[in-house]
């Protein structure tokens, strides 16, 4: 659950922060996804209810293919997956759209509590454990646990929202009332998010990069390079190291 909620405040929503500016400053085009998914929305309504059943077993919606009745497809909302191919696209499909819009009652998130695993105390304990080292130790799980118990509401209060305006195929009317109460919770859950991530960058985290030093040497043997020969010698004694005939003309050597 830590990791769920590092990934949102510190990854997910500085990501499309910068993204949306990027885009607005003209750096992007336009986001093909979004407009794929608005497309995806749209042909949706074409699937009726009647399409859609209900499987209790697996707990799975099983859709009828529009293009072919003899295919069926299965849509899982608490993995919020479906068979089509379409769906790896965006993560998204016409399927799900239909069986969030039929069946919105249906359209619950699971409890966060489920994916977090409590913190045992272990019952083997040495016989010098005093009962106050007990008694600290109890009073950490004891924290602990409402800590837990308060993200897991607040987060599955939050998932429960996010999946019901997701649903939503036609855009709310909200009255002044409403409105109000989400510039409120907006504001609060800024102050949270400021709380719980005070050192928030849109930039990713600075790489170590060795330097680019004595690789020339593994480089030249994969490119084939000549190995360059030292400058020959001239050990004749009566020579004084030096090439005979050097100052004569490159015709007369």
């Amino acid at each position: 659950l830590d990791h769920l909620i590092h990934v949102l405040y510190d990854v997910a929503i500085p990501h499309f922060i910068a993204r949306h500016r990027r885009q607005a400053m003209g750096f992007e085009g336009p986001d093909l996804g979004l407009k794929h998914r608005m497309k995806v929305i749209e042909r949706a309504k074409s699937i009726s209810k009647e399409d859609i059943q209900y499987d209790p077993e697996t707990g799975k919606y099983i859709i009828r293919s529009q293009a072919d009745p003899e295919i069926f497809y299965e849509v899982d909302l608490d993995a919020y997956d479906c068979t089509c191919l379409s769906f790896p696209l965006i993560r998204f499909c016409k399927h799900i759209c239909a069986v969030q819009h039929h069946f919105p009652e249906e359209n619950l998130a699971l409890p966060v509590n489920l994916l977090s695993t409590p913190r045992e105390i272990s019952s083997e304990s040495d016989s010098d454990d005093s009962e106050e080292e007990l008694e600290e130790i109890t009073q950490d799980v004891d924290s602990d646990r409402e800590s837990r118990d308060a993200i897991a509401a607040l987060t599955q209060r939050l998932q429960s929202m996010a999946l019901l305006l997701r649903g939503q195929t036609t855009p709310l009317q909200l009255d002044e009332a409403q409105r109000k109460s989400i510039s409120d919770a907006t504001r609060v859950l800024d102050h949270l998010s400021i709380d719980l991530a005070p050192a928030i960058s849109i930039l990713p985290a600075k790489v170590k990069v060795a330097p680019n030093q004595h690789s020339w040497s593994e480089t030249r043997a994969v490119m084939g390079v000549p190995v360059k020969s030292h400058k020959r010698k001239h050990l004749d004694p009566y020579a004084g190291n030096e090439r005979s005939g050097k100052k004569a003309k490159a015709d007369a050597r």
